[in-house]
């Protein structure tokens, strides 16, 4: 426990002072890192984005981040690009890159410290707020009482 502990603080402290870092790091437009469900499944929007994206737009390099082992295999075993999270390649791509792109949250699919003013997140989502959306819709709600 008290090891989970010292763990949970250098790692709030590393990511302190890599956002720091961050912040003065200059972007590159063209990389984009990717990540999913708590950097642990390769699934949903983001997945299909970054294939497409590997498939057609040979310009912008796309990298998958996870904490996944078996995701780092199979990504590498089709040719794409994939980095586990904290490894220094990650590190570097990540204070380098303009784009995160995320289904959860830039916090938990990506590395804390991609949460910067100079890294721009863009959260895909999964569907659960449009699912929501809906019944906040008084049109949908009057349909839904006449069908």
């Amino acid at each position: 426990m008290v090891l989970q502990k010292i763990k949970t603080l250098f790692l709030y402290i590393f990511n302190l002072i890599l956002w720091l870092i961050a912040k003065i790091v200059p972007k590159d437009e063209n990389i984009w890192i990717f990540g999913a469900w708590f950097a642990e499944k390769y699934a949903d929007n983001s997945k299909y984005l970054f294939e497409y994206m590997s498939k057609n737009h040979p310009e912008v390099r796309v990298v998958w981040f996870t904490r996944n082992s078996e995701i780092v295999n199979d990504l590498k075993s089709k040719n794409l690009e994939v980095y586990r999270i904290y490894s220094i390649k990650s590190i570097i791509l990540g204070l380098r890159a303009r784009y995160g792109i995320v289904v959860q949250s830039n916090l938990v699919d990506l590395i804390p410290f991609m949460n910067n003013s100079k890294t721009k997140i863009i959260k895909l989502w999964h569907g659960t707020p449009l699912k929501k959306i809906g019944y906040d819709d008084k049109f949908t709600e009057k349909y839904r009482k006449h069908s």
